[in-house]
């Protein structure tokens, strides 16, 4: 009988050591899980801040190749302007006929 109750003792002994590990990874493990998820949560939120970003940036590149063909287009507006002058002044009329000084008008 004696030897049962010392297997006994010792089974109990050993089950509450496996009982306090198993709680002692359990801890550990939530550890782990709640910085995973702090990670996560961190991960998420600056990969949302750069598309926010990077979505603000593409509207400014469109902003200024918007811009960029504006000023082109009055670029070319302007040489067109300029050189139907320099034509029209090569054939003796001239732009602003009110201010004009020549004997053209």
């Amino acid at each position: 009988m004696q030897k049962k109750d010392e297997k006994l003792e010792e089974f109990q002994t050993k089950l509450d050591e496996l009982r306090e590990e198993k709680e002692k990874y359990q801890v550990e493990k939530f550890k782990f899980m709640e910085n995973l998820s702090n990670e996560k949560i961190a991960l998420v939120e600056k990969v949302g801040d750069l598309e926010k970003k990077q979505q603000e940036d593409q509207q400014k590149i469109k902003n200024l190749k918007k811009k960029t063909k504006q000023s082109q287009d009055g670029l070319l507006g302007a040489s067109m302007e300029l050189e139907r002058i320099r034509e029209d002044s090569s054939n003796g009329y001239c732009q602003d006929f009110l201010r004009c000084t020549c004997s053209t008008y």
